[in-house]
């Protein structure tokens, strides 16, 4: 998947590129910029999120989305999540999550999720057309960041002082977004990250996901036990259980942007490592 220009990028069994697939909202028909964050490919199904912009007097017209994609054309079947936002570059800039980073959207399910609730976690789950099938809640206290914290989200988003919305106030949430990341299993299980997952760090544990069973039911918590600082690090889930981690994936997305140390070494992703599962003794995990 490339974020810009947004498309999918085919490859053969034999790792060459066989053509590529550039879903419609972010195509240049549609859109001045557009940006692809994720794509997923499960059981026939291609569900992707991303972004489009566009730019007229003065204004930065937005909208988010989540959106299940033709796997050859990329034309959009169905949109199960949007959000638009209007940025004159004068207003204040509030923080604000879409929560699109949903679990693969699998022929029998996919999910998105509420991820600003204070006082609880909320997932919707939906068939391939779109069609509301449960909605999954548990009562949760989301992270309160430190002053820290905070404040490295207020100069990652503060534009340079010859950008658009420079000098403008930046506003950040006090806590966490509750829902940070939804995996839907083979087996129909839900599988949650929240902002709690990494926090406060477990040794030898990546980071916990708590699980739900097909009926939409809290199973358990799982931690996963792979080298790595989920702070830094990308971990990915493939098929058959196997677990894929992209060392230094996040500082270099932020330097992708112009929002990290690009050309630092500690920019630059060395590794990516593929796990295989084991069961843990105690709790199943990974």
């Amino acid at each position: 998947m490339q974020p810009v220009p947004g498309c999918v990028v085919r490859l053969a069994p034999d790792g060459d590129p066989a053509g590529t697939i550039v879903p419609d909202l972010v195509s240049a028909r549609a859109a001045q910029f557009g940006v692809l964050t994720e794509a997923t490919w499960r059981g026939g199904t291609l569900a992707c999120t991303g972004s489009r912009s566009q730019f007229s007097d003065g204004v930065h017209r937005q909208e988010s989305f989540l959106s299940i994609c033709n796997p050859v054309s990329g034309a959009e079947i169905v949109r199960l999540v949007e959000h638009k936002r209007v940025n004159d570059g004068q207003s204040p800039y509030t923080e604000d999550y879409l929560g699109t980073r949903a679990a693969g959207a699998s022929v029998r399910r996919g999910g998105s999720a509420s991820p600003r609730s204070a006082t609880g976690t909320r997932s919707r789950s939906s068939v391939r057309q779109g069609k509301l099938l449960r909605e999954i809640s548990r009562e949760y206290e989301p992270w309160r960041r430190t002053a820290e914290e905070k404040q490295a989200l207020i100069t990652r988003f503060t534009p340079p002082p010859n950008e658009f919305g420079a000098g403008r106030e930046i506003r950040v949430s006090d806590h966490e977004p509750c829902l940070t990341e939804l995996r839907a299993a083979d087996n129909g299980e839900l599988w949650v990250r929240h902002s709690r997952s990494s926090r406060p760090r477990k040794p030898g544990v990546f980071d916990t996901w708590d699980v739900f069973d097909a009926e939409g039911h809290f199973a358990r918590t799982v931690d996963l036990c792979v080298p790595g600082d989920s702070t830094r690090d990308r971990l990915i889930f493939l098929p058959g259980g196997r677990i894929v981690v992209i060392y230094g994936f996040r500082e270099a997305s932020r330097a992708l942007f112009a929002g990290g140390a690009a050309g630092d070494a500690k920019s630059d992703v060395h590794e990516v490592a593929c796990f295989e599962p084991v069961e843990g003794a105690s709790d199943g995990a990974p």
